[in-house]
Order: structure tokens, then sequence, then C-alpha cells
């Protein structure tokens, strides 16, 4: 693709200003709502785990090894939604960000002296939200501690 294809057509731009803001702001809303999401998704299931040990510490004489057999299988349950719904939350969440990051780039947010002398209006660093290598922290919160709760659900049920 020749380097006049790659540019942004400003008089599209223009003319398409109060779509593409829109377009901005629908996108921006999508994405808190995932991380939203994915934030209540990883607390609930945590406190869902966290009782389930709890009463399992508590009523050590009535657990049985099938009683463990049970809650392992249910914890193994637990972790394969879990994670299927995260990664279906981080898919939705990714293509979103992209679109912002686009629209980041069309409104030349990253282009230092466009809005403010001596610097860009965003941060270099968000430059690459969105792309296939960004990690969005709250996907990476969730995944590392609720695998760290489900490793400890593990070993609390088979130390019983």
């Amino acid at each position: 693709m020749s380097e006049t294809n790659k540019q942004i057509n400003i008089e599209n731009v223009r003319a398409n200003q109060e779509f593409l803001t829109k377009m901005y702001d629908e996108c921006m809303n999508e994405v808190r709502d995932f991380r939203n999401s994915t934030t209540k998704f990883f607390v609930n299931f945590s406190t869902v785990i966290i009782l389930i040990l709890g009463w399992c510490e508590t009523n050590t004489s009535n657990v049985t090894i099938k009683t463990k057999i049970i809650f392992s299988l249910g914890l193994l349950f637990m972790t394969v939604f879990f994670i299927i719904l995260t990664l279906s939350f981080r898919k939705y969440f990714d293509n979103s960000a992209r679109v912002v990051n686009r629209l980041d780039k069309i409104f030349k947010c990253y282009e230092e002296n466009y809005y403010i002398h001596g610097e860009t209006l965003l941060p270099k660093e968000w430059e690459n939200f969105g792309d296939k290598d960004f990690k969005e922290p709250i996907f990476e919160i969730a995944k590392w501690g609720f695998l760290s709760l489900v490793a400890l659900g593990f070993v609390v049920i088979w130390t019983l």
C-alpha cells in the first residue's frame, strides 16, 4: 500500500466527525463495560470459591473422599467456565479497543504539537491499546488471581 493510501482522508473525517465521535463514545462505553463485567465476574467467582473452601475448612469431619471429588470437579468446572467467559470478554474488549485506538489516531491524539505544544494529547504508551500484544491489566489480574485461588482451592480440598 502506498504512503498516500495510508494517510487519513481529512475531508472524510470532517464530514463524518459527529458519527466518529458517537462511535468513539460507544466503543469506550463497551471497553468500560467489559472491564466492569470482568471485575464483577472475578469477584463473584472468587467469593463462591472462598465460601466453599471456608465451609470445607470448618466442616472437616463431614468431608469425605466423595465430597473432595465433587468439590474438585466443581472447581474444575468453574475454572473452565471462567476461562471461556474471560476469553470471550477479552475478544470483544480487544475489538472495541482497536476501534478506539484507530479513532485516537484519526483524531491525531498521539501527534505531538497537534493539540498541546510540545506534547501529545494522550500518552504515547497508550498507542498500542487494542494491539494483539496489549495486556489489559484487569484481564491479567483476573487470570492470575483466579488461577491462584483455584490452586489454593485444590490444596485446601485435598489436605483436609
